[in-house]
């Protein structure tokens, strides 16, 4: 049986089924794997950075971000740009994972000014990265930047103790502590770029941690934040104790020089109770990590 068309086109029943078959079906399943399957943006679609000061040798801000409508967790890093404009010389402030399906909201971040900076105005910038891997300071990703006045240089011995007893968390709810760091010889010198990797027992002394997002461990030499590889553990039952095995990066702008090394659980308090007196822990005595730079001899303890 034949149609025609009003062309004049003569259309046969094998014209209108190989259409069906070879043009119109398959169009109308790439339109749904387009509207359906393809993935939207995940996580903050804007960032901002408002409020940055300097005060008794440590940088605070908060960064303001909008998430997409996609899950996928993510790193957000506040970087201290330094004045060549040099991305790859940027130094780290400090981090935060933002889990997927996060709300809008403001996130407050402060470090330490990092070693050997000299008073003057300089620019910070918040840099935004999903997945597992740990953003860099020159990812084109997600991003924002602010300048910041600095009156206070930057010294080794910052270790953070006072912002933590000065937090405004929760008096209730979970408790982490670090109970022991092992796996730490303080007496070797360590190249910049090189891993360190702890091993810490975490203990949870208050309440049941119901939350979603991982709890956080950073770890430092000195007012250096180092970049975090395998820094995060999964939320704990009241009373809950456990061994973990955590793995950090020595940041190769590091000064030469010897530093105290300490970890501290839960910063900001995302989770609950912030204590200087279990959140923080030191390796305990004069003991620090030396850095050295490759065939430069620092006149260190080994």
């Amino acid at each position: 049986m034949s149609l025609i068309s009003a062309t004049g086109k003569i259309i046969t029943r094998q014209n209108e089924e190989y259409r069906m078959k070879y043009v119109l079906v398959p169009g109308i399943l790439v339109l749904i794997c387009i509207l359906f399957i393809t993935p939207t943006q995940a996580g903050p679609v804007n960032l901002s950075i408002t409020g940055a000061s300097e005060q008794g040798g440590y940088i605070s801000t908060d960064i303001l971000f909008s998430p997409g409508t996609a899950g996928m967790d993510g790193y957000l890093t506040l970087w201290f740009n330094t004045p060549d404009g040099d991305c790859k010389n940027a130094k780290l402030l400090t981090w935060k994972t933002l889990s997927s399906g996060a709300e809008p909201g403001t996130v407050h971040m402060e470090s330490a000014v990092p070693v050997d900076v000299t008073p003057g105005t300089y620019t910070i910038s918040a840099i935004y990265g999903t997945g597992t891997s740990f953003p860099s300071s020159c990812d084109k990703g997600t991003s924002a930047s602010s300048t910041v006045v600095v009156s206070t240089p930057g010294q080794a011995g910052h270790d953070m103790a006072g912002k933590l007893a000065a937090s405004g968390a929760s008096s209730t709810g979970p408790k982490y502590a670090i109970d022991t760091i092992s796996g730490i010889d303080t007496a070797v010198r360590v190249e910049p770029g090189s891993g360190i990797k702890p091993g810490v027992t975490i203990r949870n002394l208050g309440a049941d941690d119901t939350s979603a997002g991982q709890v956080e461990v950073h770890a430092f030499l000195g007012g250096n934040e180092l970049i975090p590889v395998d820094a995060v553990i999964s939320p704990m039952k009241s009373g809950e104790a456990k061994e973990e095995s955590l793995s950090f990066t020595v940041p190769g702008y590091i000064p030469q020089q010897s530093y105290p090394f300490f970890l501290i659980i839960d910063p900001r308090g995302d989770h609950g109770l912030v204590d200087p007196e279990s959140n923080l822990k030191r390796t305990g005595g004069k003991m620090s990590v030396a850095i050295e730079d490759p065939g430069v001899g620092c006149g260190c303890h080994q």
